[in-house]
């Protein structure tokens, strides 16, 4: 019997491999990880790049109070008053109206983590604070695209008024599911995506202006799953649109 599975074992670990290109053995996470992938112009007609990703765990689950969420809110960022803006899956925007410049929070509603943080200015262009940077490098995998997410929610924007918002996460979805990132994702389980369409300034017309914040949920590999690896800003996210 050991004799028999010492011969087919290799055969075993081929097969595998060659239906999981990214490794079908892959060191799954056991916790629940949350990856923030930033796209820069996302608007029609733009050559649209991958510039952040940052991956951490997700913590317990605590669902705090509206209270304690409101405080996890403008404990960060003051703001005379914080608007909520609508729910998706686990998470909620609130948003603070610029007086000449305000913000924009994504919380989760289970943990009070905060995904995403971004300034948002009447006259000029506000900037991303969270996350203010790669937690981890990436790079593009040939051939067909990771699985397709389990479900896919989408924040309500002003954008959508100029731009199909079927267009828009399918061209969004396109370039992430060709990253070894959600390759990794996809090998370790069914894994889920919330879209916000992120507009630093007020005025959403302005194509340049325009990224797609997309928080990806559920389980992964190395090195995603591990301590952070400072990202290698010459690789695909800085170089890809070069070549467009």
């Amino acid at each position: 019997m050991r004799s028999f599975l010492t011969r087919i074992m290799p055969l075993l670990i081929l097969s595998l491999s060659l239906l999981n290109p990214l490794g079908a053995l892959a060191d799954c996470s056991d916790t629940e990880m949350t990856a923030v992938m930033i796209l820069d112009q996302v608007y029609p007609g733009f050559a649209q790049a991958l510039e952040t990703v940052s991956v951490y765990p997700v913590s317990e689950y605590t669902y705090p109070s509206e209270a304690e969420l409101y405080a996890a809110v403008t404990g960060v960022v003051e703001c005379p008053v914080y608007l909520m803006f609508g729910s998706q899956s686990q998470y909620r925007h609130y948003f603070c109206q610029p007086p000449d410049y305000g913000s924009s929070v994504i919380l989760d509603l289970r943990t009070s983590q905060m995904p995403f943080l971004g300034t948002v200015a009447w006259s000029g262009q506000g900037e991303v604070l969270i996350p203010d940077e790669s937690t981890h490098g990436w790079s593009v995998v040939e051939g067909d695209p990771a699985s397709a997410p389990a479900s896919i929610e989408v924040f309500d924007s002003d954008l959508f008024g100029i731009m199909d918002q079927s267009a828009f996460i399918d061209q969004v979805l396109a370039e992430l599911r060709q990253t070894d990132v959600l390759h990794s994702f996809a090998a370790c389980g069914e894994y889920t995506v919330v879209v916000y369409p992120y507009t630093p300034t007020v005025n959403p017309l302005d194509p340049m202006a325009v990224k797609a914040v997309v928080m990806v949920n559920g389980t992964c590999g190395a090195p995603w799953n591990g301590a952070p690896v400072p990202a290698d800003r010459a690789a695909w996210g800085s170089v890809k649109s070069l070549f467009r």
